[in-house]
């Protein structure tokens, strides 16, 4: 393998060795990104600027200005783990 190769950009391996936990992890990721969700209202900070949403991309671009949102507590921790 020479200086050329792109490997750090391959997270959870590939092939033969590809690591264990990478099945695990993908649905994790899931389960956080749903947990985060129902647990909490989310909302613009005062002030912001109004996001559209209109314009439709089959692309995965880097936005100018962050999206920002708060969060507000919505189930308790009791709620939410009984």
């Amino acid at each position: 393998m020479g200086n050329n190769s792109n490997f750090q950009f391959i997270p959870f391996g590939s092939g033969q060795r590809i690591c264990a936990g990478a099945n695990l992890a993908g649905k994790l990721l899931r389960y956080v990104l749903a947990s985060l969700l129902h647990s909490f209202d989310w909302k613009q900070p005062d002030g912001a600027e109004k996001i559209e949403f209109s314009d439709y991309y089959k692309i995965f671009i880097k936005k100018k200005k962050p999206l920002m949102a708060v969060p507000t507590l919505r189930l308790s921790s009791q709620d939410l783990f009984a």
